[in-house]
């Protein structure tokens, strides 16, 4: 598994760990945590969408280019 991988979903992890039931967030991540398909990454994607029925990711919104003034990263909105 590749650093910049673990990076994405520890900090994604990270916040659904402190929702409470009901709670809601949005966490901008690079889009590397969209396209890599090594060790198993398609499938923690897909199980964090479908996770309990309900889905923890309801929706990823793809971020303009240029959005953010101090990079170039291309960046995409996960809920």
């Amino acid at each position: 598994m590749s650093d910049a991988f673990e990076e994405f979903f520890a900090w994604l992890q990270h916040f659904i760990y402190h929702l409470s039931p009901s709670g809601q967030a949005g966490v901008v991540l690079a889009k590397g945590a969209l396209t890599s398909k090594t060790s198993g990454e398609g499938e923690i994607r897909k199980a964090l969408i479908e996770a309990g029925g309900t889905g923890l990711i309801v929706c990823i919104v793809n971020l303009p280019a240029k959005l953010f003034l101090n990079t170039q990263i291309p960046a995409a909105l996960w809920l």
